[in-house]
């Protein structure tokens, strides 16, 4: 197989995962809106890393998430799709579908600002 096949075959196998994981999400995503929560922002799942063709190793998100809120902002739920770990001393195996819960308490921020914070761009202690 040449190099431009092996490429091909990558890519093809890249969008049968971001058609799956697409199609997962919005089967959540259905079920949080039947249930009265709202989704934070528009319909993204994942923040930008890198396009730089000297970072090859940033274009691919290592998560995937969404993040809901009931109850104007006092609770918020964030489901996230774990791909790979932040870097090399925190890889995993398998994707890892997490959740995380707050509950926002008179003069604290938003609920879902905590659960973005918590989620987004995964430290070493947050593991």
């Amino acid at each position: 197989m040449s190099i431009g096949e092996e490429m091909k075959h990558v890519y093809d196998e890249m969008v049968k995962i971001y058609t799956g994981v697409g199609k997962l999400i919005s089967v959540i995503e259905g079920e949080f809106n039947r249930k009265g929560w709202t989704a934070v922002g528009d319909h993204g799942v994942t923040w930008d890393r890198s396009s730089s063709y000297e970072s090859p190793e940033f274009w691919l998100p290592y998560f995937m998430q969404r993040v809901y809120t009931k109850s104007s902002n006092q609770k918020g739920v964030a489901f996230n799709i774990l791909f790979d770990g932040l870097d090399e001393d925190h890889q995993i195996t398998y994707p890892i579908l997490s959740c995380a819960v707050a509950e926002r308490k008179d003069g604290e921020r938003e609920s879902y600002k905590l659960l973005i914070d918590h989620f987004k761009g995964m430290t070493e202690s947050s593991y």
